[in-house]
């Protein structure tokens, strides 16, 4: 019984609780005073599914999933119209190896500048491709080993090899 200061009042259920008498989905009136029958289990929540009767009681609710694997996205649920993808301005990856610095405009995801690749090495080529990243092909010709030391630098397998000058013997 509930009592308030003028009169106590015997609960036949929770007020607003959801049950089943087998497949009939019922609610308690709010003021606990008797059952309601219901079109269905439906809470009228657009963020919550699976509603339905189990075993005499309507089934627990289950959030839905709103989701939508957009990185520049905020995602959130509306009780009323269910889910809301909201465009932020953030730090993304676009999936692009060939670009750094990508950030979410207006909701997508777009390429900063382009990615350095450079290995240093005279002997090779310096490229990007979108499927693998940087690749550094090797080239053939001369080249600069830095070492005074060696004369006739040429690249062999991507590396700058010079023959020795200096022999004292």
């Amino acid at each position: 019984a509930v009592c308030d200061a003028h009169a106590c009042v015997v609960w036949e259920c929770v007020p607003g609780s959801r049950t089943c008498e087998g497949t009939v989905p019922r609610r308690c009136a709010d003021d606990g005073s008797a059952q309601v029958d219901l079109p269905d289990c439906d809470d009228h929540d657009a963020c919550t599914d699976g509603d339905g009767c189990d075993k005499g009681a309507c089934l627990p609710l289950l959030a839905i999933d709103c989701d939508d694997d957009d990185p520049c996205t905020m995602d959130s649920c509306d009780p009323l119209t269910g889910c809301v993808n909201t465009a932020v301005d953030l730090a993304c990856d676009d999936g692009d190896p060939c670009t750094v610095d990508d950030r979410c405009v207006s909701g997508v995801c777009t390429a900063g500048g382009a990615a350095s690749c450079d290995d240093g090495n005279d002997c090779t080529t310096d490229a990007c491709a979108t499927l693998i990243g940087c690749y550094h092909a090797t080239l053939e010709g001369t080249c600069d080993d830095g070492d005074l030391c060696t004369a006739n630098d040429r690249c062999e397998a991507g590396a700058c090899v010079g023959a020795a000058i200096c022999d004292d013997g």
